[in-house]
């Protein structure tokens, strides 16, 4: 059997988040990606009637309220 990962993020699934510090659109977290080099978050959020949805490096997130 081969070597297990444990993977831990400071997100959680629903967390509602800004990005790059522009907390006019507020995203949902939806998913999570984990590489050797960065942790890629997918986030989800309406732009003007439009659902949109992004694979975004966690440094570049921050929790909103």
């Amino acid at each position: 059997m081969g070597a297990r990962s444990t993977f831990f993020s400071l997100f959680k699934l629903g967390d509602k988040v800004a990005i790059d510090g522009d907390a006019s659109i507020r995203a949902t977290v939806i998913g999570f990606a984990f590489y050797p080099h960065v942790e890629q978050v997918q986030v989800a959020w309406f732009a003007n009637g439009s659902a949109q949805e992004a694979w975004i490096a966690s440094f570049r997130l921050e929790v909103v309220e």
